[in-house]
C-alpha cells in the first residue's frame, strides 16, 4: 500500500453497510495501522456490527443519504465527533462515498426535497459531505467517489447544463440520470482540487466495474433479476477484489501529489480532458443552490 496508509489514520466509509462500501470498510479496517479509527455510516448498523465486534476502533454512525437535511444534521454530529475526540487523529484522513442504489425505475423525487432518489445518493449528497467536512478533512487527505470514472465524460454532448438535476418534464431517464451523475462527479471533484490552492488533497472518482453485490437484483423488476444473476455469476467480481483494486489504485494515484484523479476497475489511471471553469463554476452554483434549499 502507500504511504497513506503507513501511519495511524481516520477513516469514514460513507454507504459503508453492503456491496463494496463494506468490503472497501472492511479492508481499511484491516489493513490501517492500529489507533487508526474508521467509521461506518450507512442506514444499517446490524450489518457492521460483527465489524465493529472485531476492531474496536471502528463505530457506526447513521445516515439518510436520500435526503440533503439529513446529510447536513449527520455532518455536523460527525465533525463534532471528531474534534471532541479523545484520540490525536482530529482530522479525517480517508473520505469514501459509496452510497447508490441500482434501478430501472424513472425520476423518483425524495420528499419534502424533491430531488431524483438515485441523483441524490450518487451525486448530491456526496459533495453535500465533502463540503461539510472540509474544516476536518486533513491537509492531505483521500477523497474516494466510487461510481465511474472511466466512462464518465462532463464534455459529454448529452448532458443538460440548464437542467442539471433533470427535473423539467420530458428531461429525466436511467441512462440521462447516470451520464449527469458521472459528469458531475467528475467536474465537482475537479473544482474540489482547483479551490484547495496548495493543499495536498487527492480527489479520485472510481469504476467499480461489475461487482456481485446484492444491489445487481435488490431493486430490479422481475423479469431483470434472472439475467442480472446469470450475468454477475460469469462477469463479475467479488466486491472484497474491488474493494483492494479501488484502494490500491487510489493510494497511487494519493502518491503523485495533490489534484483530482480517475481510475479504471483494476485501479489503473483514466486520463481525462479536464472540464472547463466555466463548466465548474456552473455546477458549483447549480448543486449549492439546490442543496442549501434543503
Amino acid at each position: 500500500m502507500s504511504s497513506i496508509f503507513s501511519g495511524p489514520a481516520r477513516a469514514l466509509v460513507v454507504g459503508g453497510t453492503s456491496g463494496i462500501g463494506a468490503a472497501i470498510a472492511s479492508n481499511l479496517a484491516r489493513s490501517l495501522p492500529s489507533t487508526s479509527k474508521l467509521t461506518v455510516a450507512g442506514r444499517n448498523k446490524s450489518s457492521v456490527d460483527d465489524l465493529i465486534s472485531q476492531y474496536p476502533d471502528t463505530d457506526f454512525q447513521p445516515i439518510n443519504a436520500f435526503l440533503m437535511k439529513d446529510v447536513k444534521r449527520f455532518c455536523a454530529e460527525y465533525a463534532s465527533h471528531v474534534r471532541s475526540s479523545s484520540s490525536d487523529l482530529k482530522e479525517v484522513d480517508i473520505l469514501v462515498l459509496t452510497q447508490g442504489i441500482l434501478t430501472l425505475q424513472g425520476r423518483t423525487p425524495t420528499a419534502p426535497e424533491n430531488i431524483d432518489q438515485k441523483m441524490a445518493l450518487h451525486y448530491y449528497s456526496r459533495m453535500l459531505i465533502v463540503r461539510e467536512l472540509e474544516p476536518i478533512l486533513s491537509p492531505k487527505a483521500l477523497v474516494l467517489s466510487v461510481l465511474d470514472g472511466k466512462t464518465s465524460n462532463i464534455h459529454d454532448s448529452g448532458v443538460k447544463w440548464s437542467d442539471l438535476d433533470l427535473a423539467q418534464p420530458g428531461s429525466y431517464g436511467v441512462p440521462a440520470a447516470a451520464r449527469h451523475c458521472q459528469a458531475m462527479n467528475d467536474g465537482m471533484l475537479q473544482a474540489f482540487a482547483e479551490r484547495h490552492g496548495s493543499e495536498g488533497r487527492t480527489f479520485v472518482h472510481a469504476y467499480p466495474g461489475f461487482v456481485s453485490t446484492p444491489l445487481l437484483t435488490k431493486n430490479m423488476p422481475l423479469y431483470a433479476k434472472l439475467p442480472m444473476k446469470l450475468i454477475g455469476a460469469v462477469m463479475s467480481v467479488p466486491p472484497e477484489t474491488c474493494a483492494e483494486r479501488l484502494l490500491q489504485g487510489s493510494a497511487d494515484v494519493h502518491a503523485k501529489g495533490r489534484g483530482n484523479f480517475n481510475i479504471d476497475d483494476k485501479g489503473r489511471e483514466v486520463q481525462k480532458t479536464p472540464a472547463t471553469k466555466e463548466q465548474m463554476d456552473k455546477l458549483w452554483e447549480h448543486t449549492w443552490g439546490l442543496v442549501d434549499r434543503q
